[in-house]
């Protein structure tokens, strides 16, 4: 322990069986620094956390590896500081994983890992990486329910093939460059609503099996939603896409609410189908609107639409 108090790595719990005690001693051991405790480089890789991990308001001063780290109780990080890159690629988390209002100042890395708890990740700050990646969550598995509301992301972030099992929140979430969300999988409810997207956000062929909300999101570049799959009511009511939007081929198979959402660009429905009741009403189109081929098989409402449709 005399290493950290000299403000050496943590590097001797690689691989290791870390017990309550030990976690103790470590956290006992390492200096302060404005209130917090402080570790300047940490490597985690293929520990084993037999309890609770609580590394609540920590200052990580390096880089802090911990892929295929299995923390058994509760992992806390609540506003832990990452002042380099973190990886938890591959890291199972078998209890609730708490990182509100967490910040990662290089980016972070938690590809492929898995979440069997509740995942609380509210108001985290994710940085534009200049270490190994960028904000990378693709193929990630959220069992419980997975928290993002209000946390930024400022470089270009991926969930690519991620599956979120039971539910996620990411209202007034902000996404500063690109957003991609190709292929993941929303089994719960699913709620982006006020959420912002500086760049391009793709969802292209992702699933969502319950209910899903947009209201007041914006999207300032390209949104692509083709081959996307909504089982539940769908809500973009009051979305402002600011750019070339697209729902080639999505299928729509409850209520769509598209009620007051503005098209500034071009917007595609080519293909699309509707199988609950389609709402337009209010919508504004200022660029070119295409429904050509466009299934609609509940009721559709196009009342007072401003702009041209194609159909």
């Amino acid at each position: 322990m005399r290493r950290l108090r000299d403000g050496i790595s943590l590097d001797f719990l690689l691989g290791a069986e870390v017990t309550e005690e030990l976690l103790a001693e470590v956290l006992a051991a390492a200096p302060t620094k404005d209130g917090r405790k402080v570790f300047p480089f940490v490597d985690l890789r293929g520990a084993r956390f037999h309890s609770t991990a609580g590394f609540d308001g920590v200052s990580f001063e390096g880089p802090v590896w911990s892929a295929w780290s299995t923390f058994q109780g509760d992992a806390g990080f609540f506003e832990a500081s990452f002042q380099r890159y973190a990886w938890f690629g591959g890291a199972t988390f078998r209890d609730d994983a708490r990182f509100g209002g967490a910040s990662f100042a290089d980016g972070a890395w938690f590809d492929r890992a898995t979440f069997q708890g509740n995942s609380d990740f509210h108001t985290a700050s994710f940085g534009r990486a200049s270490g190994p990646g960028r904000p990378w969550f693709g193929e990630m598995r959220f069992q419980g329910p997975a928290g993002f509301g209000g946390a930024t992301f400022a470089g270009t972030t991926s969930f690519d093939g991620a599956v979120l099992g039971d539910g996620a929140d990411f209202r007034a979430a902000s996404f500063h460059r690109d957003a991609r969300f190709d292929r993941t999988t929303f089994a719960g409810t699913t709620r982006f609503e006020r959420a912002a997207f500086a760049g391009d956000a793709d969802f292209r062929a992702a699933s969502f099996h319950r209910g899903l909300g947009f209201a007041r999101a914006s999207f300032h570049g390209r949104a692509w939603f083709d081959q996307a799959r909504f089982e539940g009511s769908t809500g973009f009511g009051e979305a402002r896409f600011a750019g070339t939007s697209s729902f080639d081929g999505a299928a729509f198979e409850g209520d769509a609410d598209f009620r007051a959402a503005s098209f500034h660009r071009g917007t595609g429905f080519g293909r699309a189908s509707f199988h609950g009741r389609a709402s337009f009403e209010r919508a504004a189109f200022e660029g070119d609107a295409d429904f050509r081929a466009v299934s609609f098989q509940g009721e559709a409402r196009f009342d007072r639409v401003r702009g041209t449709i194609r159909r």
